[in-house]
């Protein structure tokens, strides 16, 4: 029967002990045993093992390497997409147009009481407005016995300078000028506007001067402050 030697004591113990009886440390014999049982079976799973997490990282790098960036161009190709189709609609959809201000507003109390006025016109924007031949803004027959017109409307500030240059070179009278422009026309109208609304209004003539100028005292139109 062969000697198992004690790796602690080196004390000789018979085969069929697996460890020391002296000193109970491992048995030289017993654990080349061990080793030669065992060795084979241990070092072809933990090669396997390292070759098959090999495989796997292989696999993932492979995976993405491959897939990783061509999902990322889908992503991006969305993105680009969402962004031109929102693009598109932005460029495609209708300007909404603002409604007209209502030039009423801007009358004096007295002439927006005393005045009929038609729907705002579509594509001038320009209100059409009448003052009956008996209402006391015209009394003294200062517009000849007659029904007397005007017409107004909200002009952007180009507009209205455009507007403001014709009548100053028209050779009129000139009663302010300011914010606030009033003057008679050579045909004794009436021309009124607020450089700081935009609004502007023009009457059919009266019988003069004189009469135009009393139509702007009792509306309120000739003073330099807002009507």
């Amino acid at each position: 029967m062969s000697h198992l030697v004690c790796q602690y004591c080196s004390h000789r113990n018979t085969g069929a002990e697996s460890r020391c009886t002296h000193c109970g440390g491992p048995l030289k014999a017993a654990e080349k045993l061990l080793a030669a049982a065992t060795g084979p079976l241990v070092t072809g799973t933990a090669e396997a093992a390292v070759a098959g997490a090999a495989n796997v990282v292989k696999g993932v790098e492979k995976t993405v390497a491959k897939h990783i960036p061509w999902r990322l161009g889908i992503v991006g190709f969305a993105v680009l997409a969402v962004l031109g189709f929102f693009g598109i609609r932005a460029c495609s959809l209708p300007t909404l147009s603002l409604a007209p201000a209502d030039p009423s507003r801007s009358l004096p109390v007295a002439l927006r009481t005393a005045a009929q006025c038609e729907q705002p016109d579509g594509a001038t924007r320009t209100t059409k407005c009448v003052i009956g031949a008996n209402d006391p803004l015209l009394l003294g027959g200062i517009a000849g016995g007659r029904p007397l017109a005007f017409t107004m409307a909200v002009l952007p500030p180009d507009r209205l300078m455009q507007t403001l240059g014709q009548w100053r070179t028209a050779g009129g009278v000139t009663v302010a000028d300011g914010p606030v422009f009033a003057a008679i026309g050579p045909t004794s109208t009436v021309w009124f506007a607020d450089q700081r609304t935009g609004f502007r209004l023009e009457t059919e003539a009266f019988t003069g001067r004189a009469a135009a100028q009393t139509f702007l005292a009792r509306t309120g139109l000739g003073t330099t402050g807002r009507p």
